[in-house]
């Protein structure tokens, strides 16, 4: 989990649409689908993870919030 904390989802994605273009340009098309699938694997867990840990704050911060909004 503490590799999936550091990876920047925005970078991670955009990396991985160049480098299969680059690969499709260059004529190998097998190989850049088969990066951009591994890739689109990392990508999902990277997302899940965040998920995960922005779930539970924003879940411990309405369940913190939601005495003062009971009363307005």
């Amino acid at each position: 989990t503490a590799a999936l904390e550091c990876i920047d989802l925005g970078v991670l994605q955009i990396h991985s649409v160049q480098f299969s273009a680059r690969l499709a340009m260059e004529g190998r098309v097998n190989e850049a689908r088969n990066v951009a699938l591994e890739l689109k694997e990392l990508i999902d867990l990277v997302m899940t993870h965040e998920n995960k840990v922005y779930g539970v704050v924003y879940e411990d911060w309405e369940d913190s919030m939601s005495p003062i909004y009971e009363d307005l």
